[in-house]
């Protein structure tokens, strides 16, 4: 199974680097987890920035037979519902992990 090739994802919390819009510091923290069935990868972001802790986005990582391609559907503050190509992002394992 081709979503079975990123569960590496899964088990641990991943940190990215970022700015702010206005330029300060910001973390996007994401936590990848099995769906029951183990057919899908379901995610959570969140952005940490000046103290706070803010959602950033949730989606669903999936094999869509129909379009024979991997793809996620995500939901964020700007828009809901969106199916897109599974995209790299540039997140390290938090606690020291690969």
């Amino acid at each position: 199974m081709i979503i079975g090739q990123l569960g590496w994802l899964t088990g641990g919390t991943w940190i990215a680097e970022s700015k702010t819009p206005a330029g300060g510091p910001e973390q996007m923290e994401a936590v990848y987890t099995w769906t029951s069935g183990g057919k899908a990868i379901k995610y959570k972001l969140v952005r940490r920035a000046g103290g706070k802790v803010v959602p950033a986005m949730e989606g669903i990582m999936a094999w869509h037979p129909g379009k024979k391609s991997l793809g996620e559907v995500t939901h964020t503050v700007e828009r809901d519902g969106q199916w897109g190509p599974v995209f790299e992002k540039t997140f390290k394992r938090a606690q020291g992990g690969e």
